[in-house]
């Protein structure tokens, strides 16, 4: 299994096991999308190679990013942008674009254009969070990072920070992508935030944690 910094970890209940997808590959110039699992409960993790996601649905050479805005719902991985090394380079700096989803229980794989209104589809080091309680099927929440108008960048050096004002909403049902403007005591950009809620995410209770303390936004979506 390549050894990978930041991957995208998770558990499903629907197959019982926990998944490791893309992440920064060390040492390697390979950054093939593939998808590895295992079945917790043993003294030892064995890990296992998932048929390839380009079996069932992505395109064939299909890379997997590291430092994408992810998240977890009901049985379906959501994972916006993040980047890879392109040309040669030790380090990431090309950015990709759009929604890769995977449903588990069917080992299927989608990506679709990410449409956020009033941004560029390339969104790198943010951070995202599922809300199963926002519309029909829930919502995918993303807030922080980098957003630039082109596709590469240069590795910590990318000054095109998201406003932490801006909440990304993007609804499961619909498949639409809205922003919300956040008001009050607003936290200067940040990238590689860590984010999460109390429970179950409720829409007037969401909760980024920041390097310099709790900031809660207090989300109540004025959606069509």
């Amino acid at each position: 299994m390549p050894h990978r910094r930041w991957p995208v970890t998770w558990y499903d209940d629907s197959t019982g096991k926990g998944y490791k997808y893309g992440g920064w590959a060390y040492n390697s110039s390979d950054w093939t999308a593939d998808l590895w699992s295992y079945e917790p409960g043993g003294l030892t993790i064995y890990w296992s190679q998932e048929v390839a996601p380009a079996t069932y649905g992505l395109s064939f050479g299909s890379n997997a990013p590291w430092a994408s805005a992810r998240a977890v719902g009901i049985s379906t991985l959501y994972n916006l942008g993040g980047s890879i090394a392109g040309g040669g380079s030790l380090t990431p700096n090309t950015i990709l674009s759009g929604l890769v989803e995977h449903f588990p229980s069917s080992e299927r794989w989608s990506n679709s254009t990410g449409d956020v209104p009033g941004s560029s589809p390339y969104f790198n080091q943010a951070q995202a969070q599922f809300a199963p309680n926002f519309g029909r099927e829930g919502f995918v929440i993303v807030v922080g990072g980098t957003n630039p108008s082109g596709q590469t960048f240069t590795f910590e050096q990318d000054a095109s920070m998201r406003d932490m004002a801006d909440i990304v909403l993007y609804d499961v049902s619909t498949k639409k992508w809205y922003v919300q403007r956040a008001t009050g005591d607003i936290p200067p950009p940040k990238d590689r935030v860590l984010y999460g809620g109390k429970g179950l995410i409720r829409p007037e209770d969401i909760r980024t944690i920041c390097t310099r303390g709790y900031v809660e936004y207090n989300l109540r979506p004025q959606l069509p």
